[in-house]
C-alpha cells in the first residue's frame, strides 16, 4: 500500500538555474504524481498533480511567462 503524499518521505528537487534563490521544488511520488512546494516554506501547503495535470500547469505558465522552460 502506498503512503499518502503527506507522510511519504520525499526527495525534493529544484532547478539548477535558481542557485541559492527561493523557488518551487518538485518531488515525484511513488504513484507517479508530482508534488510541488515553495522552498521558502517547506512545511507549508503542497500542490499535487498527475503527469497530465503537471504538463497542463506548465503549459499554462509558459503561456503567461514565456521565459519559463
Amino acid at each position: 500500500m502506498l503512503q499518502d503524499a503527506v507522510t511519504w518521505e520525499r526527495r525534493w528537487r529544484k532547478s539548477s538555474y535558481t542557485q541559492e534563490q527561493d523557488c518551487v521544488e518538485v518531488s515525484v511520488l511513488p504513484d507517479g504524481r508530482l508534488a510541488f512546494r515553495d522552498s521558502k516554506d517547506p512545511a507549508g501547503p503542497q500542490l499535487l498533480a498527475d503527469q497530465r495535470g503537471a504538463a497542463e500547469l506548465l503549459d499554462r505558465l509558459k503561456a503567461v511567462e514565456p521565459a519559463i522552460t
